[in-house]
């Protein structure tokens, strides 16, 4: 099993904690569009540039002679661009109730199982963690804003829906 280390986990959760503290922020004070852009690749930069970064990519090409493109100086440009554009896309389909969790869900397990077969410790630890969210948060049987799941991005979708009845009750 590989030797298990700290500071990959505790970057990826800074990181983590970053991007949960500027949805909550967003969705307090609706932040333009840059703004959330410019943190979001500030933060993709913190793992980056601490070692939790892209090394390789698999060539494409099966006739070629080499298996893999090793990145060099081009691991943190193309690692800061994964995290945001995963980060994005994450966003984008949180539109429909459970349907971010569930592809997150169905990823992390994935990437779990893989972890655990490749003995990535540091890795399967912080897919276990996303599954266990994402399993608990949209299934208790709570109302979504007393468990605390709307924390972040699906707070504003909640918040449009029920801003008309909350006015209409009022007249």
């Amino acid at each position: 099993m590989a030797k298990f280390s700290v500071k990959k986990p505790l970057t990826v959760f800074v990181v983590v904690l970053a991007i949960v503290v500027l949805g909550v922020v967003d969705d307090i004070m609706a932040l333009p569009a840059k703004l959330k852009f410019v943190i979001q690749i500030v933060a993709a930069l913190i793992p980056a540039l601490n070692g939790v970064s892209i090394q390789a990519l698999s060539n494409p090409n099966i006739f070629s002679a080499n298996a893999y493109w090793v990145l060099n100086w081009l691991s943190v440009p193309i690692t800061v661009l994964w995290i945001v554009g995963i980060t994005n896309a994450v966003n984008l389909i949180d539109g429909l109730d459970g349907l971010a969790c569930g592809v997150s869900t169905i990823s992390a397990i994935s990437m779990l199982v893989i972890a655990l077969l490749v003995s990535e410790s540091d890795v399967a630890l912080v897919m276990a963690a996303l599954v266990g969210a994402c399993l608990r948060g949209p299934n208790t049987g709570f109302q979504q804003r007393r468990s605390g799941w709307r924390a972040s991005g699906p707070r504003r979708r909640g918040t449009r829906r029920r801003a008309p009845r909350r006015s209409a009750r009022r007249t």
